[in-house]
């Protein structure tokens, strides 16, 4: 990876998501639901992830409301 961009683009797998945001697995899976949080992508056979920046542009907009 040569710069900031390329982390931008990396996968954020669902054992981390609750590192990265703060919120509960049980959490993130009901906004996620409701239409509140990036969607996770497949990845792979039975391998799911967020794609980080729009982890992060979700946390930008929180911090926004709040």
């Amino acid at each position: 990876m040569d710069s900031l961009n390329d982390t931008k683009q990396l996968v954020v797998r669902p054992k981390h998501i609750t590192q990265v945001t703060g919120l509960s697995a049980t959490t993130v899976w009901r906004l996620e639901r409701d239409g509140k949080f990036p969607q996770r992508r497949k990845i792979g056979p039975g391998c799911v992830g967020w794609i980080y920046s729009e982890i992060e542009a979700w946390m930008n907009d929180c911090e926004r409301v709040a």
